[in-house]
């Protein structure tokens, strides 16, 4: 019969195949196309009874003719068996999609234009009763229900059974009817992804919109979790319509909850398989929703919208990294980034008010309420490694942005550090920032260029936040020296040293000791550190030099920490030219000198083996501002260690004789605890050092031309030079009451 059918459809002329139609009846008909689908022919074989082929004649024997109810019966049972073959098909998850199926319900799609009011009427009917009986069937069946309703909207009247008696319904009035019935009924789970979709080719009021959002976020609930980004995608689709606030709000939600039951199962159980596959879900959400936006980007404003109401109630890491996501889009990148800036200073501002008023812990009506912003952070930078990878940049952009908006009101200074209980709300973002930047660089290798470059471009533009970024370094050389010494970040890093004596002497001095161990580590670095620093000690600038003494030092401390290995050697010649770097630098501004004097007894005491050469070279020093003649009571020149500027300037301290002092005796004190032998050189230096004692312990004032009727007006040369004198020798006073007794 089939193959009869098939060529008489294939006639130019239809006439014989509807009067063979007729003649077999609709039963026989429908049994036939019954059969024929149970068979389990594909569509696309060349098998001549191809089922998409037998209905399509069947459809084409069976004309819609005004008066001919057979042709119209046999029509709608084709269309019934069509419908029911595509509902008892149960879908196979494992299995390919049926060819045969979606051929099926794409044949079925136009001829819904052609079902009578009764016909259409039914056909609703028997999808609304299967979809209410809750049995799983295929979701093609979706795909007819908006052009069923929609056809059904066209209709003046559309005649329904309610409580048992026939009532006319407008077209309208029939769509609102059918939907009522269908989101009022519990959903088999695998209704949801395929109802969704059907939702979106629907239009619809805006109060069938909201009943339909509610159902499917409710829908959230009950699928597994490989189901859930196929439905949130659907929902994003949806929010095209409206709702928008209200899906994100659902989806947000449900998340944070998911996120509280993960980690209440995560502490009973050892499987970590369930938390990746969780974390993985969450991430392809995310997209959805980046995806999303960028089509729509009201949906991103409506977002803004719920996080700005909701403030830190919204805030959980799921909500966090939407936003972390969707700063990555160039219209929301700035707006993203500053929400999130506000949102966690008023996250530390709650917690600041709540912990100084505990009454108010009572008063969420006020809209207080203590966030632990830094676990979910932790949180954000941990699944970004499982699932959230694309929230790792702007994870940087928001570290980089907080430290950069935290700084104090002193620029190049850092301020008092307090403890933590009382750190205002600024410190405890900059804090924050430092660690998300920290744990980013730790776990993430592709953002460690761009955190490198940060961190020494802030150094070299002499940025206000340097000295916040300057700990960040410090961190990271502490926790991954190793990720620090590769290559790329080598020379970064070298390329910032060249920079080195142009910066501030803060900045410099931090960034020196932050790159201390990794200094001791590479030899390539020191060696080039070396080269600028021989050049930073003749500077014009006195920065400049003061920077090269520091960076001179630390090496050769770091050199002293390496004694006894393998390149003991190369280290004492750099130590002796480190030295001999140093003795020029006696010759320079006496900024200069004072600090060299002031760490070399330190570098005396850490390198005994210097200890001797140290000695040297500020007894050389000392002897050029030392009277050795005991019978003069001055036993200092002080005529040169305060002098006026030889272009006619301001007096001034030309040599600060008290730290030179100072450095010497210390130098002495450590010679003697390492040498059980005593040098004639050094017990000569003594001598001079207990006359010195001496000698200003029986001199006056007056000696110095000072007294209390000296001039000490700053405004006069003369009283500039007095106030000089004074200074000094208060300093050398204090030297030797200090030194006096280990001289002895």
């Amino acid at each position: 019969m089939d193959s009869h059918i098939l060529k008489l459809a294939k006639k130019p002329d239809h006439l014989e195949l509807e009067q063979y139609l007729q003649q077999q009846g609709p039963d026989k008909i429908t049994s036939l196309l019954g059969d024929i689908l149970s068979a389990g022919q594909k569509y696309g074989s060349n098998n001549d009874t191809d089922p998409i082929l037998v209905f399509r004649a069947v459809f084409i024997g069976s004309p819609i003719r005004p008066g001919d109810e057979e042709s119209l019966e046999r029509r709608l049972a084709a269309f019934m068996v069509a419908l029911g073959w595509l509902i008892n098909q149960v879908p196979d998850k494992n299995a390919p999609a049926d060819e045969k199926v979606s051929s099926l319900a794409n044949f079925l799609l136009p001829e819904i234009d052609s079902l009578p009011v009764d016909a259409l009427r039914d056909v609703n009917s028997y999808i609304v009763e299967v979809i209410r009986k809750g049995d799983q069937f295929q979701s093609k069946i979706f795909d007819l229900i908006p052009k069923l309703l929609a056809t059904a909207i066209t209709h003046d009247t559309i005649e329904v059974e309610i409580d048992g008696k026939l009532q006319p319904l407008s077209g309208n009035e029939y769509v609102e009817y059918i939907l009522d019935k269908i989101i009022s009924c519990k959903w088999h789970p695998s209704y949801s992804v395929g109802m969704a979709s059907a939702f979106n080719e629907m239009d619809c009021t805006g109060l069938q919109l909201q009943r339909i959002t509610d159902k499917l976020l409710r829908q959230l609930n009950v699928l597994e979790l490989n189901e859930l980004p196929p439905l949130a995608y659907q929902l994003f689709l949806l929010s095209r319509k409206g709702e928008k606030q209200g899906i994100i709000a659902g989806i947000c939600h449900h998340f944070q909850d998911a996120e509280e039951k993960m980690e209440i199962a995560s502490g009973k159980s050892t499987n970590k398989h369930a938390a990746v596959d969780f974390n993985r879900v969450e991430g392809t959400i995310i997209v959805h929703m980046c995806f999303a936006i960028k089509q729509d980007q009201e949906l991103g404003t409506e977002f803004l919208k719920y996080v700005k109401k909701h403030k830190s109630r919204a805030l959980n890491s799921f909500t966090l990294a939407c936003m972390l996501s969707m700063a990555r889009i160039h219209r929301f990148e700035d707006t993203v980034l500053e929400l999130l800036k506000s949102t966690i200073l008023s996250v530390y501002k709650d917690a600041e008010k709540l912990e100084q008023y505990p009454w108010l812990k009572e008063a969420e009506s006020l809209g207080l309420y203590k966030v632990s912003i830094k676990d979910m952070m932790d949180v954000v930078i941990t699944k970004a490694s499982s699932g959230w990878d694309q929230v790792t940049q702007s994870l940087v952009q928001l570290g980089v942005l907080l430290i950069d908006t935290s700084v104090s009101a002193s620029p190049f200074k850092k301020p008092t550090v307090k403890s933590s209980t009382n750190s205002s709300p600024t410190e405890e973002t900059c804090k924050l920032a430092i660690e998300i930047l920290q744990k980013t660089f730790k776990l993430h290798d592709i953002v460690r260029q761009e955190i490198m470059t940060h961190i020494l471009s802030r150094v070299v533009t002499r940025a206000s936040s340097v000295m916040y970024f300057l700990d960040l370094l410090r961190l990271l050389v502490k926790d991954c020296p190793q990720i620090l010494m590769e290559a790329d970040n080598m020379s970064k890093i070298r390329e910032t040293l060249d920079y080195l004596s142009f910066l501030p002497l803060s900045s410099a001095k931090q960034l020196l000791e932050t790159l201390h161990p990794i200094i001791q580590r590479d030899n390539r670095l020191r060696e080039a550190l070396m080269l600028i620093l021989r050049k930073g000690i003749f500077a014009k600038a006195t920065e400049g030099r003061q920077i090269a003494v520091h960076g001179l030092l630390l090496i050769l401390n770091s050199n002293g920490q390496q004694r006894g290995s393998s390149s003991t050697t190369a280290s004492n010649a750099t130590a002796l030219e480190i030295l001999g770097l140093l003795r020029r630098c006696f010759s320079q501004q006496p900024e200069i000198r004072q600090l060299v004097y002031e760490n070399l007894s330190d570098i005396a005491e850490q390198r005994s083996d210097l200890t001797p050469d140290i000695l040297s070279m500020l007894q050389t020093q000392f002897q050029k501002y030392y009277v050795t003649d005991r019978g003069i009571e001055n036993p200092l020149l002080m005529d040169k260690c305060v002098e006026q500027s030889s272009t006619g300037g301001n007096v001034h301290i030309a040599e600060p004789i008290h730290s030179l002092i100072r450095s010497l005796t210390t130098t002495m004190t450590i010679l003697k605890n390492h040498q059980s032998i005593t040098s004639s050189s050094l017990s000569s230096l003594t001598g001079q050092i207990r006359s010195l004692c001496f000698r200003l312990s029986k001199s006056e004032p007056e000696d110095y031309e000072l007294d209390k009727s000296s001039n000490y007006d700053m405004i006069s040369n003369v009283g500039m030079r007095n106030k000089c004198r004074a200074q000094l020798l208060s300093g050398c006073y204090e030297v030797c009451y200090r030194s006096d007794g280990d001289m002895y």
